[in-house]
């Protein structure tokens, strides 16, 4: 990475996060979260090829948390998921008017300085440490990157008290060695945008960002599960998503 793009890069999150300060309402809502749904379960839902709008339809009585390009097809689905999440600058712009328009969700998206690039309104702001891997457990200061947005999520599920988290839809297995985002990484050819510039996955920083979600999990005693069918994701114990869905 260029020393230019690096300092461009420093000063666009010090503006998000000046901004993300200055206006503390966003972090009194946040503060409201804390342990709000203590000792229920959620589950996680990535956009993987492997997902099905079937499968999502099991969990219209659960508590659900989506992420980025999925709330453009919320039509087809018969519930809305409870929260939705988007922190990529290019997923936000491409899905300002989905975000806006659908008002029965609680929205969490990253806190951006620039209104009339990012023109997002009525969602609740957080900010992203970018480049260090970690796990917060205080959400109103700042979640930790990644290089995912399930990986906000998770620490978003631990913050309101979730003790038991189910991943569905991870598949954490991008196209040519991992190392290219296309529609092959979605289960609906709706969720991508040929026109878009994607961030690459760098899937050595958020595989090792989801190892510290276990170990945090593990020493909080909280329970979290991966019930993705198939995939590539292993860090996560492996449960079968037909039989939760029993219970």
């Amino acid at each position: 990475m260029c020393k230019k793009h690096v300092l461009y890069q420093y000063i666009w999150d010090f503006l998000n996060n000046a901004y993300y300060y200055v206006h503390f309402k966003h972090r009194r809502i946040l503060k409201s979260y804390k342990n709000k749904h203590h000792g229920e379960r959620c589950f996680i839902i990535g956009n993987g090829p492997s997902l099905t709008i079937a499968d999502l339809e099991c969990l219209k009585n659960e508590k659900t948390m989506v992420a980025n390009s999925i709330i453009k097809i919320f039509d087809d689905l018969s519930f809305t998921p409870t929260y939705y999440f988007a922190q990529d600058a290019t997923i936000i712009k491409d899905n300002a008017d989905f975000i806006n328009n659908r008002k029965n969700i609680t929205k969490f998206t990253r806190a951006f300085y620039n209104k009339k690039r990012y023109p997002l309104k009525d969602t609740i702001n957080y900010i992203v440490f970018s480049p260090k891997i970690g796990f917060s457990n205080n959400i109103p200061c700042g979640v930790y990157n990644g290089w995912a947005v399930t990986y906000s999520m998770i620490q978003f599920a631990v913050y309101m008290g979730f003790s038991e988290i189910y991943l569905l839809g991870v598949d954490f297995n991008y196209t040519n060695n991992n190392t290219e985002v296309n529609a092959a990484c979605y289960f609906d050819n709706r969720l991508y945008n040929n026109n878009l510039a994607y961030a690459l996955p760098k899937p050595e920083v958020t595989l090792a960002s989801y190892q510290t979600a276990r170990e945090y999990c593990k020493n909080n005693n909280i329970k979290i599960y991966n019930a993705t069918r198939g995939g590539m994701l292993e860090v996560f114990d492996r449960i079968n998503f037909d039989e939760i869905i029993k219970k």
